[in-house]
């Protein structure tokens, strides 16, 4: 680049980060900046699984695992999971305007570049989705990082390296990057003027650096579940639900009863291992295109027409929602009757340069085959706006020299070029536009639901029941919004309100598990022991986990019914994760029934499933007080307050012990 292209790139860089910086000031008032849902609250939780307990894990990553450990690194150095992403996350997407120049100054020429970046720059969804901790935008700058790479010229042995390391990188962010390798070879082999052996070295440095990257995450995966994994086993349900009959009703599911039905499935098929539960989806959606491959076609058409379509198809949350909190996103981001802005303007623009470069511009061979074979990976899965996203630089391309071409056909008085060029965009326009109507996110009963989630969390449960309620009101059969409207009006103690809210829900779905727990919930904490074993019981008859033996244990006891507590308690000892619990209330059973060495081994049990649990040490140490064993009361008191130096009873035990 000349120093006049440098200084073009840096002013694109600069307007990208100012304009990224004033939507990131107007985002910290929505109220999921400091508290994502869905795939963002995943991340989150992996990143702090990385960087507060294990920077290797122990079980193969189930997403991708290039942005999980982005996120830990930051948080790792800064100590924030909020701003700090976000910013550098800005400032990769400023730097993929950058790069959107400089790819389109190499294909198209300075005037194209120019265009295409400053588009880039202002692009509305790609400002939205790099403030969203995804990893789309860092996806999408290894995405053009490398076809940047790819264009310089040299073409020696270093570059393939080099391209092919950060080609590892995409794949490993977003796997449907994997699609590009193929086309850098491709593209290398028909252009590079070189003998076919080192175009053969030349791919084959590719491939390995890219294998590098890609066997580093595979062999982890190995090492800590024995299985074959290249990246993440999320591929293999993800196949299936953008490849099912019912491809919408499965592709808008969200965590809760229904998907964690959908992931039992292989396990009640007796497919245990990460590896077999992927491969019994691919299997399940392979066998529906075998079976129905006209149905499989013509899904595929729409998928084709949905990754067309002038909106943006929401995945977790509806990318207009941002419209509320930002007057930047009302600028560049809207939907009204029959047009969508700003992508149902540049599908059909890009639509329009991609004919023309097929034509006439053999340069941009690399763009058109990376264009088509993105947008073959979005197709074999499902489509949504945020999946679309890397495929947004290549179209901004392709629509800067559309644009330019019919400038200089208006310039040159060609007006049937002119014509035919204008007539297309306009087909293809009302085509992608059709039917669409104005964005109305408050309209959609799931961003009612994930408002009232997060007030739940900061316990402002009045405003919680409002958020469930309008949710309940749009959607009448939205069940998860009946559940929660529940727990938020029993955590306001207004049980009659949550017991008629939950009696309702049980009118929808009689075998509804969650809803009877809720209500066995709200029965124990009013009182209503009898109805709570009842609902507990409904529970059990299904197929009962620990927990409800714990909880059905803990209602027995507040009827004084030890038998059958003690019943439900020996139950609840098969759960590691309230084995300490179940223990600890077997030893009060016995410590009420006097049989104190009995009571000291389920303490000692408990003790081994939770060692810092203060609690049960203290219960320890009481019953070796009891005992006349005061050496040993003594350790544990003194282990009790190491646990919790403030805990009065210990304190007041061993001060009587040392008084002795």
């Amino acid at each position: 680049m000349s120093r006049r292209e440098l200084g073009v790139a840096g002013g694109l860089l600069l307007l990208a980060l100012v304009v990224r910086l004033v939507y990131l000031e107007h985002s910290a008032d929505n109220p999921f900046f400091s508290a994502p849902v869905v795939d963002a609250h995943s991340y989150i939780a992996q990143a702090r699984q990385i960087a507060e307990v294990s920077w290797v894990g122990d079980k193969p990553f189930w997403q991708p695992p290039l942005y999980p450990y982005f996120l830990a690194l930051v948080y790792a150095v800064s100590g924030d999971l909020f701003w700090t992403p976000r910013l550098i996350q800005f400032l990769l997407g400023a730097a993929s305007c950058a790069l959107v120049f400089g790819i389109g100054r190499q294909v198209f020429g300075p005037r194209v570049g120019l265009l295409a970046g400053a588009m880039a720059c202002l692009y509305g969804p790609s400002i939205y989705f790099a403030g969203e901790l995804l990893p789309t935008a860092l996806a999408v700058f290894l995405n053009l990082l490398l076809l940047f790479i790819l264009l310089q010229p040299g073409r020696g042995w270093g570059q393939a390296l080099v391209a092919g390391l950060v080609q590892g990188l995409a794949l490993v962010a977003v796997p449907n990057a994997a699609l590009l390798a193929p086309c850098a070879c491709l593209w290398y082999w028909k252009s590079a003027e070189q003998a076919a052996r080192s175009k053969l070295v030349w791919c084959l440095l590719f491939a390995a650096a890219t294998c590098s990257v890609v066997g580093t995450v595979t062999a982890r995966n190995w090492v800590v579940s024995g299985e074959f994994i290249p990246v993440s086993w999320n591929g293999g349900v993800n196949f299936y639900l953008g490849n099912h009959p019912d491809y919408d009703r499965l592709v808008g599911i969200r965590p809760g009863p229904e998907w964690e039905a959908l992931m039992e499935r292989p396990l009640a098929a007796g497919q245990v291992g990460y590896a077999e539960r992927s491969a019994y989806f691919y299997r399940q959606a392979g066998d529906w295109i075998a079976s129905a491959p006209g149905d499989f076609v013509r899904l595929l058409g729409y998928k084709a027409f949905l990754l067309a379509r002038g909106e943006e198809i929401k995945r977790n949350q509806d990318a207009y929602f941002a419209r509320t909190y930002s007057w930047l996103m009302r600028v560049l981001l809207w939907k009204i009757h029959h047009f969508a802005f700003p992508f149902g303007l540049l599908g059909p623009l890009a639509a329009v340069g991609m004919v023309l470069a097929w034509r006439h511009r053999p340069e941009a061979g690399l763009l058109l085959l990376c264009t088509g074979a993105y947008s073959t990976s979005l197709l074999l899965f499902f489509i949504t706006g945020r999946y679309r996203l890397p495929l947004v630089p290549l179209l901004l391309l392709f629509a800067g020299y559309a644009l330019v071409w019919l400038v200089e056909q208006r310039r040159d008085r060609q007006w049937r070029p002119l014509g035919m060029g204008l007539a297309l965009v306009v087909l293809l326009g009302l085509a992608a536009n059709a039917g669409l109507r104005p964005a109305n996110p408050l309209a959609d009963a799931e961003i009612h639901f994930d408002l009232g989630r997060v007030q739940a969390q900061r316990g402002q449960y009045a405003a919680a029941v409002r958020s469930f309620g309008t949710a309940v009101q749009l959607d009448p059969a939205y069940l998860r919004a009946r559940h929660n409207l529940g727990a938020a009006l029993a955590a306001m103690r207004r049980y009659d309100e949550a017991e008629a809210v939950y009696r309702q829900a049980l009118a929808q779905a009689p075998d509804d598990r969650g809803l009877h727990l809720n209500l066995a919930a709200l029965y124990r904490a009013t009182g209503r022991y009898q109805q709570a074993v009842e609902h507990y019981r409904r529970v059990v008859a299904q197929g009962a986990d620990a927990a409800v033996f714990l909880a059905l244990g803990r209602v027995y006891k507040s009827m004084g019914a030890t038998e059958r507590a003690w019943e439900a308690f020996e139950a609840a000892l098969n759960g590691e994760k309230v084995r300490a619990q179940a223990a600890n209330e077997l030893g009060l059973i016995r410590v009420r029934q006097g049989a104190l060495e009995r009571a000291v081994n389920y303490f000692a049990m408990a003790l081994k499933a939770a060692p810092g649990n203060h609690l049960i040490a203290f219960n320890l140490g009481a019953a070796y007080h009891d005992l006349g064993q005061f050496d040993k009361a003594a350790e544990f008191y003194r282990r009790t307050l190491s646990l919790a130096p403030e805990y009065a009873k210990a304190q007041r035990a061993l001060r009587r012990l040392q008084g002795r």
